[in-house]
């Protein structure tokens, strides 16, 4: 079940806002609404691995890009900001400005 939060104050969270809680929840903010989901059922991670380890082949074998299959923010506004299952990062200064977000994000907490 996914429960939404909805910043009375403001009536929008900002990627600011969401990037300061610190409450260990898997969050994901849709045009300002906080959207927590549960964790992915086994079923869920088994295809979503099968997945990840299909695209990852065929995008090493090409020299594509990068594949990631973990929980990153994917910041597209500032109110806006997702992650998803499996991330397909295609040029080398996107893939070190996401992995520069996540680090800075792992060091704080």
């Amino acid at each position: 079940m996914f429960e939404t939060y909805v910043n009375t104050e403001q009536n929008r969270f900002t990627y600011s806002e969401y990037a300061a809680m610190d409450d260990d929840k898997r969050y994901e903010l849709i045009n300002g609404e906080l959207i927590m989901s549960p964790a992915p059922s086994s079923s869920h991670q088994g295809s979503q691995f099968d997945l990840a380890v299909l695209i990852d082949n065929y995008v090493r074998k090409n020299k594509l890009g990068r594949v990631f299959v973990t929980a990153m923010d994917v910041i597209l506004d500032k109110h806006n900001t997702l992650q998803p299952d499996v991330l397909f990062s295609v040029c080398k200064k996107s893939q070190k400005h996401i992995i520069s977000q996540y680090l800075a994000k792992k060091s704080m907490g």
